[in-house]
């Protein structure tokens, strides 16, 4: 955590060092724990995920405006994106966060953080025919920190907005996205009003639909 604040700058070199971080958090706690407890680590890392969404999403707009180059503007910003320096940090970071989130140490601690908001915008902004993996590491995020039904959780507090982008995952053909959207429903369903909506938007039948998929993880 030491190199990553020293280099924050250095993008290829904070991908690479992000990219380790997550494996080792995959599945130890005590490694989750060790960056937890290091004073300004998750600070850190979520000032990075705003900064790197918000570089994103500012090149996705001016390549839809017109320079993003390609037979169409949609093609062309989809193009950008695949190749932006902050899309690769943000696949590694976000998996990253979400390994973290696991805890029930750092996972309520994390969703108090404004700047997971940036989850949202990055919902609202990018499609999964964008980048794949990295939509499918948001919902993954997502799907983690509103285990933690808590009123000081930005995204519980945000639910009703999360549903109708979450729901459009589980139309998509990637079974991992369909399968961490339909846990998140899981989640966001502990709340009645959330569920009253999931009605009115047919959001149940799509899940019980789901029933009768090809993947028995589904």
């Amino acid at each position: 955590m030491d190199v990553l604040r020293r280099q924050v700058d250095k993008v290829p070199l904070v991908v690479r060092l992000v990219f380790v971080l997550g494996s080792l958090t995959s599945s130890e706690e005590e490694h989750r724990m060790k960056i937890f407890e290091v004073e300004g680590a998750l600070d850190l890392l979520l000032s990075l995920l705003v900064t790197h969404v918000d570089e994103l999403l500012r090149a996705m707009a001016e390549a839809k405006a017109g320079g993003g180059g390609g037979d169409g503007k949609g093609e062309g910003a989809a193009a950008m994106v695949m190749n932006h320096p902050s899309q690769d940090l943000l696949v590694k970071l976000v998996r990253l966060l979400a390994h973290l989130a696991i805890s029930s140490e750092v996972g309520p601690e994390m969703g108090k953080s404004p700047h997971v908001e940036a989850m949202l915008r990055l919902l609202e902004n990018v499609s999964i025919q964008d980048t794949e993996e990295l939509l499918l590491n948001t919902v993954s995020l997502v799907t983690n920190l509103t285990y933690y039904a808590s009123s000081s959780s930005v995204l519980w507090d945000r639910r009703m907005q999360l549903l109708p982008l979450l729901a459009e995952m589980l139309f998509v053909e990637n079974h991992e996205a369909v399968l961490e959207a339909a846990r998140a429903f899981g989640n966001l369903s502990r709340c009645p009003q959330a569920r009253k909506k999931m009605q009115d938007t047919r959001v149940d039948e799509a899940l019980v639909m789901l029933l009768d998929h090809s993947d028995p993880q589904v």
